[in-house]
């Protein structure tokens, strides 16, 4: 069994890569059980040392193998909220390539065509000042404030028309269904 001799620092911190290379084994193994990915884990120490070989040469670290921990912990830690917030949006499954295109049957497509027509002459019915509101919001995309502005009314009356046409559109399509 070949036991470990602890590094003595001299006292500032150019020893630090030495030390990550000493402890490059053990840290690999902690950080392969945390994340559960070996070569996440050498990511993570691959990171510490670079950031050992940047740290200002006279700082004093009275325990260089915590040190090290601390770093490669908080690193370790970003890594794991990264690979979770990725687990959360991506999917393993490989994605299909083509997606296959399901033609509507000829009576979706004339029902559709009719339901259309109905909201169509039920958007012909509206009041003028209601179909004009409804108009600028639906097919021009305008926010409340511009179609009060254009029609000089206020943005709580371009929400009464609105709430209204929309009222008065549900009602005929139910009746028709």
């Amino acid at each position: 069994m070949h036991v470990k001799t602890p590094i003595i620092m001299n006292g500032d911190s150019s020893d630090l890569p030495g030390f990550v290379e000493y402890y490059y084994g053990e840290l690999v193994g902690y950080f392969t059980k945390k994340l559960g990915s070996a070569s996440l884990a050498s990511e993570v120490i691959h990171e510490t040392y670079l950031r050992v070989t940047n740290i200002r040469q006279n700082l004093l670290i009275a325990n260089p193998r915590a040190y090290l921990y601390r770093i490669a912990n908080n690193l370790a830690t970003d890594v794991y909220r990264k690979e979770h917030i990725r687990a959360k949006y991506l999917s393993p499954e490989p994605l299909q390539e083509t997606v296959p295109y399901e033609a509507p049957s000829a009576e979706r497509e004339v029902a559709g065509r009719e339901r259309l027509a109905l909201l169509l002459r039920a958007i012909e019915d509206l009041p003028p000042r209601c179909r004009e509101v409804f108009m600028m919001r639906k097919f021009e995309q305008m926010d409340y404030q511009d179609i009060a502005a254009r029609l000089g009314i206020s943005k709580n009356m371009v929400e009464k028309h609105l709430r209204k046409a929309l009222q008065l559109c549900r009602a005929q399509l139910d009746q028709a269904d």
